[in-house]
């Protein structure tokens, strides 16, 4: 079914304003221009103003020196006062501006030096050349003020054109500056990629449903399904591979989908489908169990084999929200929450999905009720190491989870705080190292050399003067290499007491396991304390990963790392890759290994066993 293409407010109030007379759309610009021809005669007539000003002085100036001649020579009085009576007359007649104050100057100096001779004479002078002082100041202030005003005309002439020539190119601009805004709030409502609707479309339709739907008569559904494409064996995906995929899980989805029902792309993993109304509450469900079915095979592309791993999240109107932003909200949550499980599972909404926070004390007791009963709320993660050079998986992180009974997956970074500030972290890291040894030992037995997997110790644990005898219990427990466990810590520890880490250290260097400092560049450490600490592997905190492809700072500051660790002889695992960009960077620097969403999210150990031919 099609869609009907909506007009913004925007683009139907500039199409139904009448076009406006040429003279008037450019009459900004023809005012500048008269204002500028204005300003041209202004500027002439100051040009004229000061010539003919000049040449005054000039004449003035000249009579000036014919006195001071006139006494060097000591000339008659007569003659002298004949010379002043021209000076006077230049003076009144003329104006006196430009050169006013070089010719006063030269004046008085010549006037005092020639003062000789006759008594009277020189009186004569004198009184004539106060005279001559009285004169110049008030033809000079006239002059000045004059010009003043003619340059305050002409300022004010050309700030009235540069504001007329910036109004202008804005009106100019304006139609285009209002498209940009409308792109900017209102996206475009089709995915260049896959041809589908975006969020907007899914809004119009789900808005279409729930205004003709009858109170009572039937359900409308919208599932939210998402992607989170990964190659077979961990190796990376270029932007074409991720493409192809999402368009193969489009084709996939559109077969398998009423023609009555709405796709569109809400996100870069995100497909949504809108379902017309049903008298059946369970049949979005059923439409979520065929689309898993179609999505969850492999993606077959020529040169390599990918897994969609799809999630779905259901909301369903009026059972979970009676609006389209609040069903597409809640199908997200679902979708999430989907995501946590560790196979390809949808889940509707329920209140128990809405976000709520457990206070510290209420989230402590449950994770402690979580260690003792060992009922599977509590499981350990996998996340794949790649060498970068040979493109292969060279080890795992573990990571624990953790599935609340009623409020679902909660974030490790919140559980973790909560253990730390209330000592649990010690029965959590114990119960972390004891699930880790006992998968190593599951596939010790396989036909495969198992990989070795890192466990994150946290300060408090460090600071546990029986953590190397822990660890070695447990070793020895599950029959482990101490080869094949790596310990991860935080970069905070190098700042502790210096003597008292590196006692710690030696003891767990000395048992065999490898030792790693974990989202290095973060705290306050210098590189050259490395020396100190037998320290085997170095991890690139993701902040510096996140921009690395395009903010210079963070590839300086990733070279450095890099160098330096490489000329103390350890390793360097890069955190949070997410891109084919970022990888590309870390290659040409020399990283060792990477982890992170672009190769692999965490997953069960049973799903890691195939992909990695562990």
């Amino acid at each position: 079914m099609g869609l009907t293409t909506r007009k913004s407010p925007e683009a139907v109030e500039v199409e139904n304003k009448e076009p406006s007379p040429a003279w008037w759309r450019h009459g900004h610009l023809v005012a500048g221009v008269v204002m500028a021809v204005l300003a041209m005669f202004a500027v002439t007539a100051l040009q004229f103003r000061s010539t003919d000003t000049r040449q005054a002085a000039g004449s003035v100036l000249a009579l000036a020196f014919d006195v001071n001649d006139a006494l060097a020579s000591e000339a008659a009085p007569e003659a002298i006062a004949a010379l002043h009576m021209k000076l006077l007359a230049a003076i009144e007649d003329g104006p006196i501006a430009a050169d006013i104050e070089r010719w006063r100057t030269t004046l008085a100096e010549s006037g005092t030096s020639a003062f000789s001779g006759d008594v009277a004479a020189t009186d004569t002078y004198v009184a004539a050349l106060r005279e001559v002082y009285g004169a110049v100041d008030h033809h000079a202030r006239l002059s000045v003020v004059r010009i003043q005003q003619i340059q305050m005309g002409v300022v004010a002439a050309a700030a009235i054109i540069l504001i007329l020539l910036i109004r202008s190119v804005a009106a100019r601009r304006q139609p285009e500056i209002k498209s940009r805004r409308a792109r900017a709030k209102h996206p475009a409502q089709i995915d260049p990629l896959t041809g589908l609707g975006r969020i907007d479309t899914v809004r119009q339709r789900l808005a279409e449903h729930l205004e003709t739907s009858k109170p009572g008569a039937g359900f409308i559904g919208l599932l939210v399904v998402g992607v989170q494409p990964e190659h077979e064996h961990f190796l990376p995906l270029t932007r074409a591979h991720l493409d192809a995929s999402l368009l193969e899980t489009t084709r996939r989805l559109r077969d398998t989908v009423r023609a009555t029902d709405t796709i569109a792309r809400l996100a870069r993993d995100e497909l949504a489908v809108v379902l017309p109304s049903s008298h059946r509450v369970e049949d979005p469900g059923r439409v979520a169990s065929k689309v898993l079915g179609a999505l969850e095979g492999a993606i077959e592309l020529a040169d390599v084999r990918i897994l969609p791993n799809p999630r779905v999240g259901i909301a369903i109107a009026p059972l979970d929200a009676v609006t389209p932003d609040g069903l597409i909200q809640r199908a997200r949550l679902a979708r999430r929450a989907a995501s946590d499980a560790p196979a390809a599972v949808y889940r509707s909404y329920s209140d128990d999905l809405a976000p709520r926070e457990l206070g510290p004390l209420e989230m402590a007791e449950d994770l402690r009720a979580a260690l003792s009963l060992g009922d599977g709320q509590l499981w350990v993660a996998y996340q794949p190491k790649i060498d970068l050079t040979s493109e292969r998986v060279v080890g795992f992180e573990a990571l624990a989870r953790w599935d609340h009974p009623r409020l679902g997956s909660i974030s490790p970074a919140k559980f973790i705080r909560v253990a730390e500030e209330s000592d649990l972290i010690l029965e959590l890291g114990a119960w972390v190292l004891d699930q880790v040894c006992a998968q190593l030992a599951t596939w010790h037995d396989l036909p495969h050399d198992p990989m070795p997997v890192s466990v994150n110790v946290s300060s408090r644990q460090f600071q546990d003067p029986s953590l190397a005898a822990i660890i070695e219990e447990t070793l020895t427990k599950h029959g482990i290499p101490a080869r094949l466990l790596e310990l991860e810590l935080t970069e905070g520890i190098l700042l502790e007491d210096r003597q008292e880490v590196i006692a710690m250290m030696n003891d767990l260097s000395d048992l065999g396991v490898t030792i790693a400092v974990d989202d290095f560049g973060t705290g306050y450490s210098a590189l050259s304390y490395l020396k100190h600490f037998p320290i085997d592997v170095l991890k690139i905190d993701r902040s510096f990963i996140r921009d690395l492809h395009d903010d210079d700072g963070d590839e300086a500051i990733s070279t450095a790392i890099i160098s330096m660790a490489h000329s103390l002889a350890l390793q360097v695992v890069a955190e949070g890759v997410e891109t084919p960009e970022q990888l590309n960077v870390l290659r040409t620097l020399g990283c060792d290994a990477a982890q992170g969403y672009y190769f692999a999210h965490p997953a069960p150990p049973a799903e890691i066993v195939h992909r990695a031919a562990v």
